[in-house]
C-alpha cells in the first residue's frame, strides 16, 4: 500500500473560509464557529497577559499547570478531578503567543484554557471552569510546594529518558 498523493494543480490555493458567527455574552465578543462536530463543543477562552512582564510568564506557565490540581471553594481536589471527568473531554491551561499574519517583531501572549464538552453538558463544563479560573486556591503552599516538586521530578525523569529531544526543543 502506498501513501495517496495530491498534486499541487488538485489543491485550491485559497484556504478555506470558516464561517464566524460574532456574539456578545455578558458583555464580551465572542467568536462561534459552526462546525459540524458530532455533538462536542470545543471552548478556547483567550486572557490577554499584554499587562505581565516577560519575568512574571515563568510563574502563568506553572499556574497554567497545576490549575484543576488544587482545591476550589466549592470543591476538594477528588470531587474536582471526578467532575472534570465527568463534564469535561480536554481540559488544558496555557501560555500562548500569537502574532499578526506577516509581523513576527509583535507578538501578543495570552494564557489560553481550551475545553472539550457533550453539548449536552457544555453549561456544566462552562460552569466548572469557572469555578477553577476564578476560585483554585492558591495560598495552600504546602499542596502548591509539592505540585513543584512533582514538576521537578517529572522534568528530570523526561531529561534522563530523552535529554536530547529536550535540549532540541530549546535550541
Amino acid at each position: 500500500a502506498t501513501i495517496p498523493m495530491l498534486s499541487l494543480d488538485q489543491i485550491d490555493p485559497e484556504p478555506e473560509k470558516l464561517p464566524i458567527d460574532e456574539e456578545i455574552h455578558s458583555g464580551i465578543k465572542v467568536l462561534a464557529h459552526r462546525l459540524p462536530t458530532s455533538g462536542i463543543t470545543y471552548l478556547n477562552l483567550y486572557f490577554s497577559l499584554d499587562d505581565m512582564s516577560i519575568e512574571h510568564l515563568p510563574v502563568v506557565s506553572f499556574l497554567c499547570a497545576i490549575m484543576g490540581s488544587l482545591d476550589t471553594e466549592k470543591y476538594k481536589l477528588k470531587e474536582l478531578q471526578r467532575a472534570l471527568r465527568s463534564r469535561c473531554g480536554q481540559v488544558r491551561f496555557a501560555v500562548n503567543g500569537y502574532s499578526r499574519f506577516g509581523c513576527r517583531e509583535e507578538c501578543k501572549r495570552f494564557l489560553v484554557v481550551t475545553v472539550s464538552a457533550l453539548d449536552s453538558k457544555l453549561a456544566q463544563a462552562v460552569e466548572l471552569m469557572n469555578e477553577v479560573l476564578s476560585s483554585s486556591i492558591l495560598n495552600d503552599s504546602t499542596k502548591i510546594y509539592d505540585l513543584l516538586r512533582q514538576r521537578r521530578a517529572a522534568f528530570a525523569d523526561d531529561m534522563a529518558m530523552a535529554g536530547h529531544v529536550i535540549s532540541m526543543n530549546r535550541a
